[in-house]
């Protein structure tokens, strides 16, 4: 059972572009890695090792005298579970980094954990996340960081690749500006990617005094009166029982390895880039769909393209001319895989993106007559018709519970409003407005680390 949810997590990883896995924030059971080493996937090992409670060295003030990072009769135990982390996946090859833990501050312990590592135990990189001011880590590997702090950081000639350990948190339905974040990422060699905090929910199954099943957590356990984290277990991309949230299909859009850029309307050419490290484009079938109104208008398809990896090539779609005054056209276009490759089956879609083919303008004003507009109240329901069109309220409670157009309702359910509270701080300091899910550090220290970079 418990491989059989590993391997949808990484056939849904596979299906929406993510290649590499941080493991956060301890290590994982051997089948793991052997499964990532099978299934061709980037897995970053990280050491059992937090003490974000005491303080962490980018978060604010903590006692150097008492923090066990900081104490010699604690290194014993840091590198105990550095050696440990190391000696039981050393021998698999999907594990390109290795890493000193999350949050733990960066005191001599660290740097022992780090010196350890790299005296001939290990040919892999180290990353630490404390280490960002400091020379035990070989990579740059921030937490949350502003696009204005990763551009200062790529143009003040940055010794170090910068990989966020922890970005785009998708608590609720949000990943936080992901494209804005990509945009910057893919204008400089030096930015390596990030991490989304996180992959799945750590959701229990409940039943509410209906019967009605929703994944619970925390205060909703009856531990309300105790110290918890609020609904702050439920960050993830995708449901407990891995139903995706809307947010992981703008994570496969955004990391899609194909690019499809610089559409020529005049000469009919689009550029198509190959992002992969390793993957030739004549892997995929490339097809083009022309919509007229959202309706198919034209399809076609393309040769298969020799395109190497990082390379790119200006292809022509071949299709035909059309008034582009007599509606609204789209340009659809899709990658997907011509061969089987690990977890993914021919036919994967792994790419798209559309253009607009032709300028198109709703009226500005829509005269109604009101003598084409009738109401009818029939027991609780108010029923409005018009031209072409019917809508439906509950007039006891005001819902709007069916739109038809043309004769299609396009409500699965009444329309319901869905408020929720914003949560006070919480005992790390942190305060998480879930409305908008995003996770904000307001310390002292990190404002002067932000001045420092900018």
């Amino acid at each position: 059972m418990e491989e059989s949810i590993t391997l949808k997590d990484l056939q849904l990883m596979k299906e929406n572009n993510i290649n590499d896995i941080l493991c956060s924030h301890y290590p994982k059971k051997d089948s793991f890695y052997t499964l990532c080493d099978r299934l061709d996937l980037y897995v970053v090992d990280e050491t059992n090792i937090e003490v974000q409670g005491m303080g962490t060295t980018n978060q604010g003030p903590f006692d150097m005298t008492v923090h066990p990072v900081y104490l010699p009769e604690w290194t014993g135990a840091f590198l105990d579970r550095t050696e440990r982390m190391y000696e039981s996946s050393k021998n698999h090859p999907s594990i390109i980094i290795w890493s000193l833990g999350n949050e733990a501050g960066n005191g001599q312990n660290q740097v022992a954990s780090y010196n350890w590592l790299k005296s001939g135990q290990s040919s892999g990189p180290v990353q630490y996340e404390g280490a960002t001011h400091f020379s035990n880590s070989n990579f740059q590997v921030p937490m949350y960081w502003k696009f204005e702090d990763m551009i200062a950081y790529a143009e003040n000639t940055p010794g170090r690749p910068l990989i966020q350990c922890e970005y785009s948190h998708a608590m609720g339905n949000s990943v936080e500006n992901l494209q804005d974040y990509w945009d910057v990422i893919e204008s400089y060699d030096i930015m390596q990617g990030g991490f989304n905090l996180d992959w799945v929910d750590q959701g229990i199954l409940a039943q509410n005094e209906n019967g009605k099943d929703y994944w619970t957590y925390g205060a909703q356990l009856g531990s309300e009166h105790l110290q918890h984290d609020y609904n702050f277990c439920l960050n993830g991309l995708i449901d407990a029982d891995r139903t995706p949230h809307p947010a992981l299909f703008e994570v496969k859009k955004v990391y899609q390895f194909i690019k499809f850029r610089n559409f020529a309307l005049e000469t009919n050419t689009i550029e198509i880039a190959n992002g992969y490290d390793f993957k030739n484009l004549s892997d995929f079938i490339i097809s083009w769909e022309i919509t007229k109104d959202g309706k198919p208008y034209a399809t076609g398809g393309l040769s298969e393209l020799d395109i190497a990896p990082g390379g790119s090539r200006r292809v022509d779609l071949n299709r035909s001319n059309f008034d582009q005054t007599s509606g609204e056209f789209l340009l659809n276009l899709r990658a997907n895989l011509r061969v089987e490759k690990p977890l993914l089956s021919v036919g994967s879609e792994l790419a798209a993106e559309q253009f607009a083919l032709s300028s198109y303008k709703f009226a500005a004003d829509m005269p109604i007559s009101k003598e084409s507009i009738s109401s009818q109240l029939e027991g609780k329901n108010l029923t409005i018709n018009g031209s072409g069109l019917k809508v439906v309220f509950d007039s006891q409670t005001g819902a709007l519970s069916e739109l038809n157009d043309s004769d299609k309702n396009i409500l699965k359910e009444a329309l319901r409003p869905n408020f929720w509270r914003t949560q006070t701080d919480n005992d790390f300091g942190y305060r998480m407005p879930q409305t908008h899910a995003v996770w904000k550090k307001t310390t002292e220290t990190q404002k002067l680390v932000r001045r420092s970079l900018a």
